[in-house]
């Protein structure tokens, strides 16, 4: 069984959209996450300091414009959860949230996922492929079955 984790842009949920930013003053190329490499994890631990706008909402997961590439912005909380299922190749860095003058425990989670065929249960699967119906919402054009490995590499080089 997989489940798959997403975003709310409901301002009912979370207050705010996006949630959070680049705290100011923060240099994301100081060993920050704009020094990480999607598919490889880094020989230092990276640096991220986020700011809650005030009308944010602290979920367990939390939405930025803070461009994490292969990652989530997760609490404490998630954390525990995610960390008992089956993950790809992870880290969780310890990173700053802050909210006015409180500074709030959350994590990067970032994964790199660079063998994931033998998870899927190809009889029981499809791939969905998707377009940007607007700057926020993504929108499904046909779904296709899941034969192999090769066949998602052929129809992702044609669509």
């Amino acid at each position: 069984m997989f489940y798959s984790i997403s975003r709310s842009d409901s301002i009912n949920e979370i207050g705010h959209y996006p949630q959070a930013d680049l705290k100011k003053g923060y240099n994301p190329r100081k060993n920050g996450h704009f020094m990480v490499k999607p598919y490889e994890f880094p020989d230092f631990i990276p640096n991220l300091e986020l700011e809650l706008h005030p009308k944010a909402i602290p979920t367990n997961y939390l939405d930025s414009t803070a461009g994490l590439m292969n990652g989530f912005i997760l609490d404490k909380k998630f954390k525990e959860l995610i960390s008992s299922f089956m993950l790809p190749k992870h880290y969780f860095y310890p990173i700053k949230v802050f909210q006015s003058n409180l500074l709030l425990d959350y994590y990067w989670f970032h994964f790199i996922v660079d063998d994931f065929w033998e998870f899927i249960d190809t009889e029981k699967s499809s791939a969905e492929v998707v377009y940007m119906e607007t700057p926020t919402k993504i929108a499904v054009e046909k779904t296709i079955p899941v034969l192999s490995n090769d066949q998602i590499i052929n129809d992702k080089k044609k669509y």
